[in-house]
């Protein structure tokens, strides 16, 4: 069956069945054609009071190494979401701050974002989060994702999804 890509852009408005069916009917993301890439990251089906305590934009990096798609998150500096805006990561000691390091995993579930193989503290609780990833378009220019946590053999969804716009190769490696 023919992929046909969604609107992206209209996302950022979306309800939360509307990014439950986009992602359920997107295809997974292939980690080979996001390996290499940062993301530029606008967080979705949240209460605003939410992502005005946490943060609303963000950054998602991937990189392929040892045959194996690995990535982490970069704190951005906090502005209005636009698709072309160029984020500014904030610092610490004059590098990006990354934290939520992950392993793109693949299998029956599709394309996950597996916190819990991503080396981070042993009792942080990103451990349990795994992102389920689709490609809006063939290029991969364009993510959809959801946080959900895993208990045991069970996963939880959250109301917070995400959108990622590709932005430019990977130059920073934590």
């Amino acid at each position: 069956m023919k992929h046909t890509p969604l609107e992206p852009l209209s996302l950022a408005q979306a309800t939360r069945s509307e990014l439950a069916h986009a992602l359920a009917t997107a295809p997974p993301a292939d980690p080979m054609c996001i390996a290499g890439f940062r993301y530029l990251g606008l967080s979705l089906g949240l209460p605003a009071w939410v992502d005005r305590l946490a943060w609303s934009i963000f950054e998602k990096d991937f990189l392929l190494e040892g045959g194996q798609v690995r990535g982490w998150n970069v704190r951005l500096e906090q502005q209005v979401w636009r698709p072309e805006i160029q984020p500014t990561p904030l610092l610490r000691k004059g590098k990006p701050i990354c934290f939520g390091y992950f392993q793109v995993t693949t299998g029956q579930t599709g394309t996950l974002l597996d916190y819990g193989q991503g080396n981070n503290p042993a009792l942080d609780p990103t451990r349990l989060i795994r992102d389920p990833l689709v490609a809006l378009d063939p290029e991969h220019t364009w993510l959809l994702g959801q946080s959900r946590v895993q208990f045991g053999p069970w996963q939880v969804g959250t109301p917070s999804y995400f959108l990622l716009r590709r932005l430019t190769k990977v130059a920073y490696r934590p």
